[in-house]
C-alpha cells in the first residue's frame, strides 16, 4: 500500500487522501493551499481547541525519500520551507484576521527507517526540536485504517482493495482443518502444478473427421431444452445457429401447450380416479350394498337412474336407501362429466404433434468441424502456442462435439482421424487467457486450491484487474437473499457482508460492464443442488458481461456443464514422478517418511489408483505422520482418517481424550451426515445438528457432550466462518452417508439413485460393503435399471469377486432389457 501511496503526485496526494484523512481526525474545515503561492504550506487545518481557541495546522507534503543516501541538500530545502510555514501567518476565512501557525507537520508518502535517522541526525533534530511532526507512508496507513478506511480503496484502488478484503479466506482452511492441519501445512507450500486435459473428462486420443447424411432433425418435447442450449451455444462459439430459431420457437410453443394439455389430463385423470374411490368406499360402507352393482360401469349408471326401483324394502328404509342413492348419484353425474371433459382433453392432445422436425445447419457444422481438428492438429505440432487461440479453438470443438453427440443419428465417424497431442499449456496460462473457464475433476482433485492459488497470484500481482472470489453457492445465496436477482446484485450483496460496502450497485455494473474483471466463482456441482437457477444465471450473464472472465469448477457429474459455452479443462490424475513430489514435499524431502509410502502404493496397486489427487495423498500423510498403518484402498483411507479422528486408536497409545466412546462418535458421525446429505446441506447451524443427534442419542446431556466432543478434540464436525458445523470436505461427507446406508435398507432410493449429489456416495458404498445385491435388486424390481444404468454398471464394477459381477451385470441387464422391451 505504500508503492501506492508513493505513485500519487503531491497534490493529488494532498487533495485525494490527506485532505478527507484531516477532516475525518479533526472535524474541521481543511483546505489546500498547495501551488505557486504556498508559503510553505499545503494544507491548513482550521482547527480549534476545545476551549474554542485557534490551532491552526500547517502541513507540507513533500515527496523525499528519506533514506540513509539522501543528500543534505534536500533537507535543507525542506527546513527552509517548514521556516516559512512557520513565520507566515494564515489568513482567517471567517475574519480576515491573520492567525499564526502554531502546529507544524512534515508528512512524505515513503517510509522513513531507524537508520535514515541515524544518517541524517542534525536534519531530523533540528525538524524535530523546531516542534515539526514527522508522518510517513506508515503512519499515513495506520492513520486511514483507525480513521478513514474507506480511503483504502482510493489509495489501493478497486481491485487492490477488494483483493485485501479477500485474501484470508484464500487458504482451503476447512479443508486443512478436516485434516488436523491447520496450524502445521499451507497447501501452498506442498502444491503440485495440476497436469490438464482440455476438454471434457479425458479427451480422445484421436479425433475422427465427421459427415452429416441429413440436414434436418426431428425433436420431441423432451429434446427442446437441449436444443435450446446448443442452439445458443453454437451461436456463442461457431458463430451461427444450428437451428432454424424461428421453427424451434414454434416447436416450443406448440409442445408447451402440449404439455399444458397433458398436465390437465393427469389432473383430471386423477381427480376422477379419487371420486371413483370416495364412491367404493361409500358403497362398502353402506348398509345397502347388496343391492347394487359390484362394477362401477354401464350397469351400475342403469341401476342409479331406475333399476334401483326395483329393489325390495319398507317404506322407512326406502326412504333412507333412496336418500343415500341421490348422493351417490350425484357423485357419479360429476364423475361422466369429468370423463367427457377428460374425452375433450385427449382429443386436443391426439390433433397436437408429438414430435416436430426441424432444419439444421449439420453440413456447415461438419465441414467447420473438420477444418477445426486440422487445424488443432497443426497447432499442437508447433513449438510455440498462442494460448488464447489455442483455447477457442478448442472450445469450438467442444461444442461441435456437443451437438454431434447429441445428434449421433445425423452424423458419422469418417475413417479418417487426427492424432491429438497432450495440451501444450499449463493451467495458469488457461487462467491468463482471459477465456472464461470450468476446471473439471473428482473429487479431492484439487479444484478449490487451484481457484485459490490463481486468485491470491492475481491479487498479488497488483494487476488493474478486479478479482472476486467466492463460492457459487454464497452467491446463489445472496442472489436469493435479494428476491431472485441477477449475479451482481449477488456480488453486490457479498462484497458488502465482507465490508466491502464503497461501491454501489450501479457502479458496480458500470465496472463489469466497462472494465476488465476476473469473477473466480468455486463448485457449481453443489450449488446446483440447493440452487437450480444458477446455471442459467451464470450463462445469461456471460453471456452480456463479455468483458468479465468467469473461472469456475464442477465435479463431472453435471448436466449441461458444456452449454454454458467455456473452456473445459479436465484436471488429471497425479503422475507417479507428481506423486513423489506432492509426498517430499510434505515432509520436506525426508526421505526416511517418504519411502515408505511409495513402497505401500507399490505393493497395493488398487489403492495406488486411488492415491491419485491432493485430497488422496493428503489423507495418507496424515496417517503416516501418526503412525497409523496405511490402508489398502480408498474406503479404508477413509476409514482410517475417521478412526483416527474418532479416538480409535487412542487406547493403543494410552491417551484418554474424550467422555464418548469412538463407537458413538463414528455412529452419530453417519446419522448427522446422512441427513445432511438428505438435505442436499454442507453446514447447519449448532442446534439443528444436535436435533438431528437426538435421534441417536438417549440424553440431551449426552447429546451436548458429543457434539462439542465432534468439533473438539475430534475435530470431524468444523465451524465455518459463518457459524455453522460441517465436514471440511464433501467428500467426507459422503463417505460417513455411504457407510450410513447399511442402517437404511427400508427407505426410499427412487430420488437418491437419480440424483447426481447421491451419486459418489452409492460409488464409494460399493467399495466398502460386504454385499450390493439388496441394492442391484432394488433397482431391478422397481423399473430403474434404465434411469440408473450407469451408476449402477460403475458400482458393480468396483466389486472384487468377478462372479459377484457377472450375476449382477446379466441381473442388471436383463432388467434393463424388460424395461426396454416389455411385451416382448
Amino acid at each position: 500500500m505504500i508503492e501506492k501511496l508513493i505513485n500519487f503526485e503531491e497534490n493529488e496526494l494532498s487533495k485525494k487522501i490527506l485532505l478527507p484523512l484531516f477532516e475525518k481526525i479533526y472535524s474541521c474545515r481543511v483546505a489546500f493551499t498547495g501551488g505557486v503561492y504556498e508559503k510553505g504550506r499545503d494544507i491548513v487545518i482550521y482547527h480549534e481547541t476545545p476551549l474554542g481557541q485557534s490551532d491552526v495546522i500547517g502541513v507540507q507534503v513533500k515527496k523525499i525519500r528519506a533514506t540513509p543516501n539522501s543528500s543534505k541538500k534536500s533537507f535543507q530545502q525542506l527546513i527552509t520551507q517548514l521556516d516559512q510555514l512557520k513565520s507566515e501567518p494564515v489568513i482567517c476565512p471567517q475574519t480576515g484576521n491573520k492567525i499564526p501557525v502554531k502546529t507544524r507537520i512534515f508528512i512524505t508518502p515513503f517510509e522513513i527507517s531507524e537508520k535514515s535517522f541515524d544518517t541524517h541526525p542534525g536534519a531530523f533534530k533540528k525538524i524535530i526540536d523546531d516542534g515539526v511532526t514527522i508522518i510517513d507512508g506508515r503512519e499515513i496507513i495506520r492513520l486511514i485504517r483507525k480513521h478513514h478506511p474507506e480511503l483504502e480503496r482510493v489509495v489501493s484502488g478497486d481491485e487492490a482493495y477488494v483483493g485485501e478484503k479477500l485474501k484470508p479466506n484464500l487458504n482451503n482452511k476447512a479443508l486443512l482443518n478436516a485434516l488436523y492441519l491447520s496450524n502445521s501445512k499451507n497447501l501452498c507450500d506442498i502444491y503440485c502444478e495440476a497436469s490438464i486435459n482440455l476438454g471434457f473428462r479425458k479427451i480422445k486420443s484421436n479425433l475422427y473427421y465427421y459427415s452429416s447424411n441429413s440436414n434436418s432433425v426431428n425433436l420431441s418435447p423432451n429434446d427442446i431444452y437441449d436444443a435450446e442450449l446448443l442452439n445458443k451455444l453454437c451461436l456463442y462459439t461457431l458463430g451461427y445457429e444450428f437451428y432454424d430459431e424461428t421453427v424451434l420457437f414454434e416447436a416450443r410453443k406448440s409442445f408447451r401447450l402440449l404439455e399444458n394439455l397433458r398436465s390437465k389430463i393427469r389432473h383430471k385423470a386423477g381427480s376422477i380416479a379419487s371420486q371413483m374411490s370416495a364412491i367404493r368406499k361409500k358403497l362398502q360402507e353402506s348398509r345397502y350394498k347388496r343391492f347394487y352393482p359390484e362394477q362401477l360401469d354401464d350397469e351400475f349408471e342403469k341401476f342409479i337412474n331406475s333399476g334401483f326401483r326395483k329393489v325390495t324394502l319398507d317404506d322407512n328404509e326406502f326412504i333412507e336407501f333412496n336418500k343415500e342413492l341421490n348422493c351417490i348419484k350425484s357423485q357419479y353425474k360429476n364423475v361422466l362429466k369429468a370423463r367427457k371433459d377428460l374425452s375433450n382433453e385427449r382429443s386436443k392432445q391426439d390433433d397436437l404433434p408429438n414430435s416436430i422436425d426441424i432444419f439444421v445447419n449439420s453440413e456447415k457444422l461438419a465441414k467447420e468441424f473438420n477444418l477445426h481438428i486440422s487445424e488443432i492438429s497443426r497447432v499442437e505440432s508447433t513449438s510455440h502456442i498462442d494460448s488464447e487461440n489455442y483455447l477457442k479453438l478448442t472450445k469450438k470443438i467442444d461444442s461441435a462435439l456437443r451437438i454431434i453427440n447429441f445428434h449421433s443419428k445425423i452424423f458419422f465417424e469418417q475413417e479418417n482421424f487426427v492424432k491429438r497431442s497432450p495440451p501444450k499449456i499449463s493451467i495458469d496460462e488457461v487462467f491468463n487467457s482471459r477465456q472464461n473457464v470450468i476446471i473439471l475433476g473428482d473429487a479431492g482433485s484439487g479444484k478449490t486450491t487451484n481457484l485459490q492459488i490463481f486468485t491470491k497470484k492475481a491479487l498479488e500481482a497488483g494487476d488493474d484487474i478486479l478479482t472476486i472470489y467466492l463460492t457459487l453457492s454464497e452467491l446463489a445465496l445472496h442472489i436469493k437473499k435479494n428476491n431472485g436477482g441477477d449475479i451482481i446484485e449477488g456480488i453486490h450483496s457479498y462484497l458488502n457482508e465482507i465490508g466491502i460496502n464503497s461501491y454501489s450497485l450501479e457502479s458496480l455494473r458500470n465496472h463489469f460492464t466497462n472494465d476488465r474483471t476476473c469473477l473466480v466463482l468455486d463448485s457449481i456441482d453443489e450449488a446446483i443442488v440447493q440452487y437450480d437457477f444458477i446455471l442459467d444465471s451464470l450463462r445469461k450473464f456471460s453471456y452480456f458481461y463479455r468483458s468479465c472472465q468467469i473461472i469456475t469448477s464442477s465435479r463431472f457429474t453435471v448436466e449441461n456443464l458444456p452449454s454454458l459455452g467455456f473452456v473445459n479443462v479436465s484436471l488429471l490424475p497425479f503422475s507417479p514422478e507428481q506423486k513423489k513430489e506432492f509426498f517430499n514435499k510434505w515432509f520436506h524431502g525426508k526421505n526416511e517418511l517418504v519411502e515408505p509410502i511409495i513402497s505401500h502404493l507399490k505393493s497395493h496397486p488398487e489403492l495406488d489408483e486411488v492415491i491419485t489427487n491432493p485430497l488422496s495423498a493428503t489423507i495418507m500423510a496424515s496417517l503416516q505422520e501418526s503412525s497409523i498403518p496405511l490402508p489398502s484402498s480408498e474406503a479404508n483411507l477413509y476409514r482410517k482418517r475417521f478412526d483416527l479422528l474418532s479416538g480409535v486408536f487412542d487406547k493403543f497409545k494410552g491417551i484418554n481424550r474424550m467422555v464418548s466412546s469412538p463407537d458413538d462418535v463414528l455412529t452419530c458421525s453417519k446419522h448427522i451426515a446422512f441427513k445432511m446429505h438428505q438435505m442436499k446441506k454442507r453446514e447447519l447451524p449448532r442446534e439443528q445438528i444436535k436435533a438431528i443427534m437426538v435421534d441417536r442419542v438417549s440424553s440431551r446431556l449426552k447429546v451436548d457432550i458429543l457434539f462439542d466432543e465432534l468439533v473438539a478434540p475430534c475435530e470431524i464436525l468444523l465451524v465455518n466462518p459463518n457459524g455453522k458445523y460441517g465436514f471440511g470436505h464433501l467428500r467426507f461427507q459422503e463417505y460417513l452417508a455411504s457407510v450410513q446406508l447399511n442402517e437404511v435398507r427400508k427407505a426410499s432410493f427412487d430420488k437418491m439413485l437419480k440424483s447426481s449429489w447421491w451419486h459418489d456416495v452409492f460409488l464409494l458404498y460399493s467399495q466398502h460393503a460386504y454385499e450390493i445385491d439388496w441394492l442391484v435388486d432394488y433397482v431391478t424390481n422397481n423399473e430403474l435399471s434404465k434411469s440408473t444404468h450407469e451408476l449402477i454398471n460403475r458400482m458393480i464394477g468396483y466389486r472384487l469377486d468377478s462372479v459377484e459381477k457377472n450375476r449382477l451385470t446379466q441381473q442388471l441387464e436383463i432388467a434393463l432389457l424388460r424395461e426396454i422391451s416389455p411385451d416382448e
